[in-house]
């Protein structure tokens, strides 16, 4: 693809995404100013290739945007290249994509193994797959930002380290560096490090490395991994305390002991003397059940000193908590409603009007999928046929 017709679509994208965040409706016009098309370009784009993100309010006169703000740079470009019938994205283009792609393929399923109960190994697999996550991510950015053939070694048969990686894009300083150091020095020595019993300490790292994870990813590709979720989704709620070396060198030998006491002690000391959030995240918690369904599952409280808190938010399948798709949601809504059926634009000024995209009981965004739970359905649906002038209104 010509780099010009690529810098002109992220532009547009970049426009659409700030009206978005904005909320503001807009004209094809007012795009038109801020990019290199035409403003009947800009009307066919948002009306043929953008018709499941973008809507118009025939009573305003204005298109409004929903959902482009988690689609990536590659996800657009691929978007507006199926829809043009013509491929917007180079063999290096797609290259890149791909190792982004699998990257925050392996990032959540890190996290998901990481949150499950049942699984022994977590530690270990969360480390070889959160190591993995930030290698593609960083060989991708490494292969954008210079040529393919910058993340190959010298005989061009096998692409360079992580850690060959790492040093290529952050300085020996960077706090976001030497955690993914650690991280890497846990995967390595999983057989002595990666135990469960060491959770206490290893989730401080472990939490750090997914908010620097998520920040550099939207650095990156202009989207998110975590879609319309907290990035502190990470359960790193660990009960009890520090192990006893006592009790490391019952279950596994003094020699595995002693490399996990020294090991541990570095972390503290660094963790002390870096004192940054990008590093080791300092958590003093207790959990509390509560029965006021707008708090969350789990909260941390902040301990003496005053450090900041991080919330933890229970993870949940959404096509089961938010089974309708926008069409979807609108049917289910209009089943339900006598006499009266709301068209695309009414259900739109209803998300807007009641701000119902930051609901987390009513809204969920998966995957660039917006998505609806039966609740929303139900107080749709009675607002609709139990208050007069209800949908008058919207």
């Amino acid at each position: 693809m010509r780099k010009e017709n690529t810098n002109n679509l992220l532009k547009f994208l970049r426009s659409l995404k700030v009206q978005e965040d904005t909320q503001k409706g807009f004209t094809p016009d007012s795009i038109a100013q801020e990019t290199n098309y035409a403003p009947s370009t800009i009307k066919k784009y948002l009306s043929a290739f953008l018709r499941e993100y973008c809507f118009y309010s025939y009573k305003e006169k204005l298109w409004y945007c929903s959902g482009l703000s988690e689609l990536t740079d590659f996800d657009f470009l691929t978007l507006m290249s199926q829809n043009k019938g013509s491929d917007f994205l180079n063999d290096t283009e797609k290259f890149i994509h791909n190792l982004y792609q699998k990257s925050k393929n392996s990032f959540l399923t890190a996290l998901q193994l990481y949150n499950s109960p049942n699984q022994p190994s977590r530690i270990e697999l969360f480390a070889m797959l959160i190591a993995n996550s930030w290698e593609l991510l960083l060989k991708g950015e490494i292969v954008q930002t210079n040529a393919l053939e910058a993340i190959y070694k010298k005989n061009k048969s096998q692409t360079i380290s992580c850690r060959d990686a790492l040093k290529k894009q952050y300085p020996e300083h960077s706090n976001i560096r030497k955690n993914i150091e650690e991280i890497l020095n846990i995967r390595d020595q999983a057989v002595h490090l990666a135990i469960n019993e060491i959770q206490y300490d290893l989730c401080r790292l472990f939490q750090s490395t997914i908010l620097n994870y998520v920040k550099k990813y939207n650095q990156i590709t202009g989207g998110t991994p975590l879609p319309s979720m907290n990035s502190g989704l990470l359960n790193l709620i660990i009960e009890g305390n520090a192990v006893s070396t006592n009790i490391l060198k019952q279950r596994y030998g003094e020699a595995s002991a002693d490399i996990v006491q020294k090991f541990l002690g570095k972390l503290r000391n660094q963790s002390n003397k870096i004192n940054s959030p990008e590093f080791a995240i300092s958590m003093d918690y207790k959990l509390c059940l509560t029965k006021n369904e707008s708090a969350s599952d789990i909260t941390l409280h902040s301990g003496d000193t005053g450090e900041k808190a991080i919330r933890i938010y229970e993870p949940v399948d959404p096509t089961r908590s938010h089974p309708y798709k926008t069409f979807d949601a609108r049917d289910a809504i209009n089943g339900r409603i006598r006499p009266k059926m709301i068209t695309n634009h009414i259900f739109y000024k209803i998300v807007r009007k009641y701000k119902i995209k930051s609901n987390r009981d009513y809204f969920y965004l998966n995957e660039s999928t917006p998505r609806y739970s039966e609740k929303f359905i139900e107080w749709c649906s009675n607002n609709i046929n139990n208050q007069v002038g209800w949908l008058e209104n919207i």
